[in-house]
């Protein structure tokens, strides 16, 4: 999943990066840029900075995609120089090759803006966290049912937790207040526990929150 992450995260320029390098493999011209690259005397320093982090998180069971940040340094260096030997060897015009590189960030920016105004596009528990925790008055717990997301342990600084429905009938029984997080995609039937109807407060892409 952290390769995933890196590929959006590089995008476009890891996609480029990844075809110049297949691509080297049958244009003489490419291969010539690449071996540029190469003998830069800092090719292992940037190749190191561009890999450690997404290699060492491969295997992570909980991953943010926040951890491909620090990759993208050493990535962007390597992109660069690849850049400009391709350009050298199919004389690119520079105003092609820098309006390209404006339009980027500039979709990035209004991606971002969109996010910003609505982050439940992204696959996130921090607003249904946020929400549990305005609440006035005592605080109530806040399961899940079946599987905890790392996002929401994360933000809830470890009080979320997951529940089996064997359990969430006995805590139901207690006659406390409790938010569950059900998943949208999971049995209608949770929102009726122990003769009591939970009701729906708050949804995000994912998880309706009933109590």
């Amino acid at each position: 999943m952290i390769w995933v992450y890196w590929i959006q995260a590089s995008f476009p320029w890891g996609l480029l990066a990844l075809a110049a390098l297949g691509g080297a493999v049958f244009s003489p011209r490419l291969r010539s840029a690449a071996q540029a690259v190469y003998r830069d005397p800092l090719f292992f320093y940037w190749v190191t900075a561009a890999l450690f982090t997404p290699v060492f998180f491969t295997f992570s069971a909980n991953i943010l995609w926040t951890y491909v940040l620090p990759s993208l340094a050493g990535f962007s260096i390597l992109a660069a120089m690849l850049a400009q030997e391709v350009r050298a060897r199919y004389s690119i015009p520079r105003v092609k090759l820098f309006t390209a590189v404006a339009l980027v960030p500039l979709v990035v920016l209004a991606g971002s803006v969109v996010v910003w105004i609505n982050p439940d596009l992204r696959n996130t528990e921090r607003e249904l966290v946020r929400y549990v925790m305005r609440q006035p008055g005592p605080s109530s717990p806040l399961f899940y049912l079946s599987e905890l997301p790392f996002s929401a342990r994360f933000y809830s600084s470890g009080r979320a937790r997951a529940i089996k429905e064997a359990e969430l009938q006995q805590i139901a029984q207690q006659d406390k207040t409790f938010y569950l997080a059900v998943p949208k995609t999971g049995p209608e039937a949770v929102h009726l526990v122990s003769g009591k109807t939970l009701t729906p407060v708050f949804s995000n892409r994912r998880y309706t929150l009933l109590k």
